[in-house]
């Protein structure tokens, strides 16, 4: 017995549901409003803090001190 015609008989049977459950679509609506802030948090991040913490990062050279020169 094919898997095809075992799951069509087992949905026959009443054991499987008549169709696949699928999601409300506040789920959905959810779910790709949320992705989108995701998206929107992580490009401005990007866009703002690493310059910001580029700018921490780098190292300030140390002063320079000159000799003074001999009163010969």
């Amino acid at each position: 017995m094919s898997a095809r015609k075992m799951v069509q008989s087992l949905r026959d049977s009443g054991a499987l549901a008549a169709q696949p459950a699928a999601p409300p679509w506040r789920t959905t609506v959810l779910a790709f409003f949320g992705a989108l802030a995701l998206g929107a948090g992580v490009y401005l991040g990007a866009l703002y803090g690493l310059p910001l913490l580029a700018k921490a990062m780098t190292k300030v050279p140390p002063p320079v001190t000159f000799a003074k020169p001999s009163a010969d």
